[in-house]
């Protein structure tokens, strides 16, 4: 039976509170995409990346203290089931519900964040399409009377009258 090191459980601690300082950075940017806050938006994207760096380095040193415990690739419910009974399995079982949840919140945290993203890039483009339609070929000119398309707006007969 293969027996877990407290080392291990620390790890999988700083990985706990990694993921759940991503939760709240995730509702931050949930809150900068509602506000259409784009410094915001830039802080918690940089931030988010740092921590992704982070949580893909303590991974990599999650699985290799894992190989050398000799757990192999198991899955964490797999190793569970490989620990002898005493504080250390209680600790990881712990942590492993602590990460589930955690995963399972960021996962729903950034779904909602892209959706708000798509919603406002929909609108975006709605917008941008609806202001770049071609103009009408017929402008206003003084008085509110149509001018003929193709006429030389008003100013610049006025600028030409003082040239010559």
């Amino acid at each position: 039976m293969a027996e877990i090191s407290r080392e291990y459980l620390n790890l999988l601690e700083e990985i706990a509170l990694l993921c759940e300082a991503m939760k709240d950075s995730e509702k931050d940017k949930r809150d900068a995409l509602l506000k259409s806050d784009e410094a915001a938006l830039g802080v918690v994207m940089r931030d988010q990346q740092a921590g992704v760096m982070r949580l893909e380095s303590l991974e990599k040193q999650r699985a290799a203290m894992q190989l050398a415990l000799g757990f192999g690739t198991m899955s964490a419910a797999e190793m569970q089931a490989q620990m002898p009974e005493d504080e250390k399995k209680q600790q990881f079982a712990a942590l492993r519900v602590r990460l589930q949840n955690a995963a399972e919140q960021l996962k729903e945290l950034n779904r909602l964040s892209i959706d708000i993203a798509r919603e406002q890039l929909s609108i975006i483009y709605q917008v941008t399409e609806n202001t770049a339609q071609a103009p009408s070929s017929s402008t206003y000119g003084p008085g509110s009377k149509p001018r003929p398309a193709g006429a030389r707006p008003l100013f610049e007969e006025k600028d030409r009258k003082s040239v010559v």
